[in-house]
């Protein structure tokens, strides 16, 4: 029997991919959010979850550490993970038409510079890859994502500029948590 791993978003999530990175051998779960993926380990629901709590370029992920202190769950580890973000479009779309970029708030943080150059309105997402599977559904060529090289691949999306972090280094920190 395969064991499960929570955490929050899609596939193509750097969360499913934090997962898959530090348990090999387990089936990531998507969860809505943070807070649902600590109250199924704590309920006892998923053994193991992994949550987002500091990124290296753009700091601490907001409320995510106090929530996790306010359940009943422990911290098992702390596991790094390098984070490509690319923008990704709709198949044909070019980045000069782009008008509108959606991402995670942390996402666009960690690409401010890219952002700032591209000119385009921001729109924060719960999530990266819910945002890349969001436009697979909105079909807007003017609107692209920040997300993972994974999403781009998961929902058909295609690059309209590769590694667009303000920093070569940039590393999200995740917490595994384990029921306590």
């Amino acid at each position: 029997m395969t064991s499960e791993v929570a955490y929050q978003g899609e596939p193509g999530a750097f969360g499913e991919m934090a997962c898959l990175a530090a348990l090999p051998d387990w089936k990531p779960v998507a969860h809505e959010s943070f807070e649902a993926v600590a109250d199924a380990v704590a309920a006892g629901r998923f053994q193991r979850g992994m949550i987002p709590v500091e990124n290296s370029n753009a700091g601490p992920v907001p409320g995510n550490l106090e929530m996790i202190a306010s359940k009943n769950v422990t911290v098992l580890s702390r596991h790094a993970l390098p984070v490509a973000m690319h923008c990704l479009g709709l198949p044909g779309a070019r980045l000069e038409d782009i008008r509108l970029v959606r991402s995670h708030p942390m996402a666009i943080k960690e690409s401010r510079r890219f952002l700032c150059d591209l000119g385009a309105a921001t729109e924060e997402s719960r999530n990266t890859a819910m945002a890349a599977h969001r436009l697979t559904e909105t079909g807007d060529a003017s609107v692209a994502v920040l997300a993972s090289s994974r999403s781009a691949e998961i929902y058909g999306l295609e690059f309209l500029a590769r590694n667009v972090q303000d920093s070569a280094d940039n590393t999200t920190f995740f917490a595994m948590i384990a029921p306590r």
